[in-house]
């Protein structure tokens, strides 16, 4: 099994040390920094949903799927596994209560309107089909429409929409971004081959995954992916080798978490509706979760086979990686902050971007796309830094800047 790594999509702050940091244009969720969402336009108040959650020294995105209850990816809230290899499971989870949330286009990282008290997440996950976690939080996000949740798979072909708080094709942070029409290329498990900037890698695509072509970046890491009808087909998971500008991206699908998905809507309070969506029927291979679903349909979900569940179970992993111990709390009474992660800083710090070096365009057969951690090599995407929201957009450009140069996500 190769051991190479994934490129995180979130971003740190240039005072913060890199958590993950969000390198440059190289790794798709980590890959090249394309606009916070690659060549995307200025996002409108109707993606309000859409939220900053600033994290100590670092930030992703995520998406209100409920007033109290916000679905990310799981890589934004737990530290990287020791290996830092393909499908690591991750490391520790970070203190529920370490996760804030901040509204607009143009958020203040600093002007939280809430903070997580629980996070839901699947035992023993791996970036690769596992990327996803929901932060349930310890109040109500008032004037906010939660945005329903798809439960059945992606659809080769089918049109999507991508926003987040990522960095743009020139590896600026200019807050929330939204990109329309992006193709689902492949639905997983699949294997296929990218190129861009003369250079061609193998894309590994693990079941619950899908992937689309140039859409996300740095920043990007836990945003929501909407279909035709604006219901949540997946988040923002990871990129390739490739970077961002040209590449494609890896996105986890929600189709393969319902059970994870509707425990934590059922923990918040909040009834299911199960509009009919144009999806395909859900996948129901894979294991359910460990958790226990706590009652009533909850939350804004899409239809969905009540039997779609958890991901696969995760491919053999490399390397000595800890285990994480949270799992989807079975009910909603459990300690909110019994995951922790006592390194956050040093996360964020964890490695610098570099920026990718065109090839000669010979396939690099060891540049796979499922990789957990903050790597400089392809992985998942690493987190956004704060700064473009604590500091200035400016500080942001330049803090993108010296990442760029140094390479990696």
């Amino acid at each position: 099994m190769r051991t190479t790594r994934l490129t995180v999509l979130l971003s740190s702050l240039p005072l913060v040390a890199i958590a993950c940091a969000a390198p440059t244009v190289e790794r798709e969720s980590r890959e090249e920094r394309a606009s916070s969402v690659i060549n995307g336009t200025v996002s409108s108040a109707a993606d309000d949903a859409v939220v900053l959650l600033p994290m100590g020294n670092s930030f992703c995105t995520g998406t209100l799927i409920a007033p109290n209850l916000v679905l990310t990816a799981r890589h934004c809230v737990a530290a990287p596994g020791a290996g830092q290899t393909e499908c690591s499971p991750f490391g520790a989870d970070k203190p529920a209560a370490s996760i804030g949330v901040a509204l607009g286009a143009q958020p203040s990282a600093a002007a939280t309107v809430a903070k997580g008290a629980r996070l839901f997440v699947e035992p023993n996950a791996t970036i690769c089909g596992q990327d996803i976690a929901l932060v349930l939080l310890d109040k109500d996000v008032p004037n906010i429409e939660p945005r329903t949740v798809r439960l059945t798979p992606p659809v080769v072909g089918e049109l999507t929409t991508a926003v987040g708080y990522g960095q743009d094709e020139d590896q600026q942070i200019t807050g929330r971004k939204v990109r329309t029409g992006i193709a689902v290329q492949a639905v997983g498990p699949a294997q296929r081959t990218a190129t861009a900037s003369g250079r061609t890698v193998p894309v590994n695509v693990p079941a619950n995954d899908f992937m689309t072509g140039e859409s996300v970046c740095h920043g990007d890491s836990g945003g929501p992916l909407f279909d035709a009808k604006g219901h949540i087909l997946g988040t923002t998971s990871r990129g390739t080798a490739l970077g961002c500008v040209g590449a494609p991206a890896l996105f986890s699908s929600n189709a393969g978490h319902a059970e994870l998905i509707k425990t934590a809507l059922a923990a918040a309070g909040h009834p299911l509706t199960t509009a009919t969506d144009a999806g395909a029927d859900a996948n129901t291979d894979a294991a359910p979760p460990t958790t226990t679903d706590g009652g009533a349909d909850a939350g804004p979900i899409a239809p969905s086979d009540e039997g779609t569940t958890a991901p696969a179970p995760a491919p053999d992993s490399v390397g000595d990686s800890p285990e994480s111990e949270e799992t989807a709390p079975a009910d909603a009474d459990e300690d909110p902050t019994d995951v922790s992660d006592e390194d956050d800083d040093d996360d964020t710090k964890s490695s610098k971007p570099r920026k990718k070096k065109k090839s000669t365009g010979s396939a690099d057969p060891g540049a796979q796309v499922v990789v957990t951690g903050c790597a400089t090599s392809p992985g998942p995407f690493a987190p956004s830094s704060l700064a473009p929201f604590l500091l200035a957009l400016a500080a942001l450009a330049a803090l993108a800047s010296r990442r760029r140069r140094a390479g990696g996500w």
